[in-house]
């Protein structure tokens, strides 16, 4: 994780023609509250959030989630992966901003109350 400016900073430049930056959330849903934390301290920042949102789905559901969170990965300038596990789901995503060469910030599975620490 970066311990500079860098990391909220809402100059940088994105694949979409957008007024505000935005970024995406992925990792674990075991970690949804954490998430939920960083996507505040990201719109506190001045950042529009995506992020999953829903557990416990049917296969079908889980497909048309899995399209839509990599659609989320397309339209954000910076991909932040929240949690120590990565499992396949996870993993697939960060390949895939990696394939858009999105900027990846990993970081951890407890919040930093202060979004001054993280920049």
């Amino acid at each position: 994780m970066e311990d500079n400016m860098a990391l909220f900073d809402m100059t940088v430049p994105g694949p979409g023609q957008y007024t505000w930056p935005i970024a995406v959330i992925c990792g674990s849903m075991r970690y949804y509250n954490t998430m939920l934390a960083y996507a505040a301290a990201l719109t506190t920042a001045g950042w529009i959030v995506l992020m999953p949102f829903l557990t416990g789905v049917t296969d079908d559901t889980k497909r048309m989630l899995d399209e839509m969170h990599r659609e989320k990965i397309r339209m954000a300038q910076r991909v932040f992966v929240v949690g120590g596990h990565v499992g396949e789901s996870t993993a697939s995503e960060i390949n895939f901003a990696k394939e858009l060469n999105r900027s990846i910030y990993y970081l951890p599975s407890v919040y930093v109350p202060d979004p001054e620490s993280l920049i």
